[in-house]
């Protein structure tokens, strides 16, 4: 299946991942949402996993495997169990090498793990959806996790830990890839649900957005020439990949 999105990602040979990922897994509808860092991942996760299997998320949930797919914990970093791999193999009619390498899934995979884990063939097929986000932004955001509401200095955090927060990436073929950006995330996420033929909310699920004073929604305004030089450095190809700039 592949979702005919305007969100899908096209015109470049690769697309670059980080590391530290969740996964959501469809076998009926042939999608994995890999969930990426300070995007606005947990409320779209919780959204796919909602629409799916019509049930209540909870934030603090553990592994959740149903009929027909799977989502990996979201705090705890617990392997499945026997009967939990037991039935993620059964219910994607996976490769039983599989049994294994589900051991390597948790609330922290690389997207190597993920496609070891779900076999080449599900995860060649499958559309893949992750979220994106401005780089620029998305470091302001990673400031206020690690300092809190009431921050700091700016600029001395990125000289001193934006290439420690910046996670690994690795290349991935984009043809079955599609995003959905954090700058317009009700209207890209409603047009996932409908393009995979799930219910869309009357509201949408909105968690971790109390980290961030609402006086610093304008990333702009904490940077500096020199700040924003080391950003531009440290996320070139993501600036450019995915047209993003200051």
């Amino acid at each position: 299946m592949t979702l005919s999105l305007n969100i899908a990602v096209s015109g470049v040979s690769v697309v670059k991942i980080p590391y530290n990922l969740k996964v959501l897994v469809s076998y009926r509808l042939n999608f994995v949402f890999v969930k990426t860092i300070k995007t606005a991942g947990t409320s779209t996760e919780a959204a796919f996993q909602e629409a799916l299997w019509e049930e209540q998320v909870n934030h603090g949930q553990g592994w959740k495997i149903y009929r027909d797919g799977f989502c990996t914990p979201r705090l705890s970093q617990v392997r499945p169990s026997v009967p939990q791999r037991v039935k993620i193999v059964a219910a994607g009619r996976l490769p039983w090498k599989s049994f294994g390498r589900v051991l390597h899934l948790r609330n922290h995979s690389a997207p190597e793990q993920i496609r070891d884990a779900l076999g080449s063939k599900f995860w060649e097929s499958s559309t893949k959806i992750i979220n994106v986000r401005n780089p620029f932004d998305q470091v302001v955001s990673g400031f206020f996790h690690s300092n809190g509401p009431n921050g700091g200095d700016f600029e001395s955090w990125v000289r001193l830990h934006a290439h420690k927060e910046r996670v690994p990436f690795v290349p991935l073929r984009d043809d079955s890839w599609a995003v959905i950006r954090y700058e317009s995330l009700q209207e890209d996420l409603r047009q996932a649900l409908v393009s995979l033929g799930l219910p869309v909310p009357d509201q949408l699920p909105n968690y971790k957005n109390k980290t961030r004073p609402v006086g610093t929604r304008e990333y702009r305004d904490l940077y500096t020439p020199a700040s924003r030089g080391i950003v531009e450095n440290l996320y070139r190809d993501e600036l450019e990949l995915l047209g993003y700039s200051f």
